[in-house]
């Protein structure tokens, strides 16, 4: 068993055991712009994050409403969001979130940024990348770039680049072991010791891509000193000139004992699973980081050709989806690596120097011989882009759509809205189409009209299986 005395009084141990045993109380992050919407369920404040609920009915299932497929709010354990407080991610920035699957503090810090700056939110294992889309896809911004690229062949080519890199390491797991997502080897200390060397490197390519002033934040979800705050301890006393550490007011009741700049969450203190955040300042007046004298480190990446399409296809396919929607801020398309890509200057930026980075927000996608809009366009917030069509369906039928059934047309009213200020009209005489379906004026994702229903055009990642009754 790990050594708690350093952080946690004795008198506690025996609550603390007890706890961790235990499931957490639910957790959701009510999204930026629905704060004042009302929730299908009771919830009370998670004191650590302005945005955090807990559910007071740790039964309820918060996957399972409306309110969910309409991305009012994202399910994450309150733990999670401790490192996002720290982080306190500012619209303009240009941050990295280096481990970001599977999006919880990804979508997080990318709806604190209001589409301004760049997210680039990096994930190593592939097959985790879907999810990661689809979680960005459900802020309504599109100011990121989701990459798969190896921490240190990142911070050869990104060197002092990002206002803030945020690393959620991977770790023993040891706050997973209550929901069966780990097993008890997470508290053996030849686990503990092999994580801790995963993140030491991880760590070191990571510091190197901070601009002067910039912040570092690292979390886990592990108690093990070695992995919490022995980690940002062994930064500061390899790089004594160069960091400082991030002490937080709004966080000060969390406060590690045994290091500045570290902050801790327990299972029996504070209704979640636990968690570790640390945080380490970039001064101004750091060196340069120093060459690394060796290309044996990691893949080198040369300027080569860049992705982007050719410019008359680019163009075709730009009057071909004009029907869709209409862009409202300053975001831009791009034939990019196959796919339509939507993006704002600042991404584009960064992939005009960068082409192998990553990918932007897919807006269009080839299926055979036809283009399709993404689930992404249609989740966009009115800021960015406003769909032509959309159909406004009630609590029943949109339960319809979000299982990912086809949608029938209502017999006794219109069920087409054209736009503000139009009259509405029948599906069967406006013909095919794409439209946005929507529930409560929020988009869900794509529909086409033809005949007599809507075809659905929901991702199967995105569909809900099970459904609370609406009425």
């Amino acid at each position: 068993m790990i050594e708690l005395a350093p952080v946690l009084p004795q008198g506690e141990h025996e609550l603390f055991h007890s706890a961790r045993q235990l499931c957490p109380s639910r957790a959701i992050r009510v999204r930026d712009d629905r704060i004042g919407e009302g929730l299908p369920f009771e919830t009370e404040p998670v004191p650590w994050y302005a945005r955090g609920r807990w559910l007071r009915d740790s039964q309820m299932r918060p996957a399972t409403f409306l309110n969910y497929g309409i991305a009012d709010y994202y399910i994450q354990d309150a733990g999670s969001l401790l490192p996002v407080a720290l982080l306190d991610p500012k619209p303009g920035e240009w941050i990295l979130d280096l481990c970001a699957a599977p999006g919880g503090k990804a979508s997080a810090i990318l709806e604190a940024m209001q589409g301004i700056g760049v997210l680039v939110a990096n994930e190593t294992i592939r097959s985790r990348l879907d999810s990661l889309h689809y979680m960005l896809a459900r802020t309504g911004h599109a100011n990121y770039i989701v990459a798969n690229q190896d921490p240190e062949d990142l911070s050869q080519a990104l060197s002092g680049r990002f206002d803030a890199v945020l690393v959620d390491a991977p770790c023993s797991g040891q706050m997973l072991v209550a929901r069966d997502k780990r097993d008890e080897s997470a508290w053996s200390q030849k686990q503990i010791l092999h994580s801790a060397k995963r993140q030491n490197r991880i760590l070191d390519a990571a510091v190197r891509m901070l601009k002067p002033g910039g912040r570092l934040i690292y979390s886990t979800c592990t108690f093990a000193l070695e992995e919490d705050e022995e980690q940002i301890s062994r930064l500061a006393t390899n790089w004594p000139d160069r960091f400082e550490p991030i002490e937080s007011q709004g966080l000060g009741a969390w406060q590690s004992p045994l290091a500045k700049g570290c902050y801790r969450l327990w299972p029996h203190r504070d209704r979640c699973a636990g968690g570790f955040a640390g945080g380490l300042v970039l001064k101004d007046s750091a060196p340069e980081w120093e060459e690394e004298g060796s290309s044996g480190g990691g893949k080198r990446f040369a300027k080569g050709k860049g992705l982007r399409g050719h410019p008359k296809e680019e163009r075709d396919l730009l009057q071909s989806i004009a029907p869709v929607g209409d862009l409202s801020g300053d975001l831009e398309f791009r034939l990019w690596n196959g796919e339509l890509s939507l993006a704002s200057p600042d991404v584009w930026r960064l992939l005009d120097r960068f082409h192998w980075l990553g990918t932007p927000m897919t807006a269009a996608f080839r299926k055979g011989t036809r283009w399709l809009p993404s689930h992404a366009l249609a989740m966009l917030r009115p800021t960015w882009f406003q769909p032509k069509q959309w159909v406004e369906l009630d609590s029943d039928r949109a339960s319809v759509y979000l299982r990912g059934e086809v949608v029938p047309l209502r017999g006794d009213s219109p069920d087409l809205d054209a736009g503000a200020g139009s009259v509405a009209r029948r599906v069967e005489a406006e013909g095919d189409g794409w439209r946005v379906a929507r529930w409560r004026n929020c988009p869900m994702g794509w529909v086409k009209g033809v005949s007599n229903r809507w075809n659905n055009h929901l991702p199967t990642w995105a569909v809900m299986n099970s459904i609370e009754d609406p009425s």
